[in-house]
């Protein structure tokens, strides 16, 4: 009886540890250096210097030096025109990326946003910015596991 106990045991312990290890292992990807850089662009002025992607739905990637002191996203990449969308309760919904308009309404559409090669935990304006990031926007589609 106690040796099935400790083998019972053992197996939870086991199960718990996969279960942790899939966790943190589960959330989208993206790898910046997959993207086909079609161009390569310096903007802005500022103490920080960050690069920042715009994928469009071929894989094909528009990259920005952007110079800032903003300390959000949004404040790095709106005021130069990178970024654009409506306000929301959450903040702002972006819709266009380098002027490439994604519509979640028509076709699934959405932009995803990365920080280095992980889908970033905020959105535009609550993803702090620091001096060397990398920060992407992925055109991305939806489609309905099932």
């Amino acid at each position: 009886m106690k040796n099935t106990r400790t083998q019972l045991s053992f197996f939870v312990l086991v199960l718990l540890i996969a279960a942790v290890l899939t966790c943190t292992a589960c959330g989208p990807r993206y790898n910046p250096t997959a993207a086909n850089i079609t161009s390569r662009t310096e903007l802005g002025e500022g103490s920080k210097t960050i690069t920042f992607l715009a994928v469009d739905g071929d894989n094909n990637a528009a990259m920005f030096t952007v110079h800032t002191d903003a300390e959000y996203l949004r404040g790095a990449l709106e005021p130069l025109g990178l970024i654009s969308g409506y306000e929301s309760r959450y903040g702002l919904t972006v819709e266009t990326v380098n002027g490439v308009k994604a519509d979640f309404n028509t076709g699934g559409a959405y932009w995803a946003l990365y920080e280095g090669d992980t889908y970033a935990n905020y959105g535009a304006d609550g993803l702090a910015i620091a001096d060397g990031g990398c920060y992407s926007f992925v055109y991305t589609v939806y489609v309905a596991e099932g």
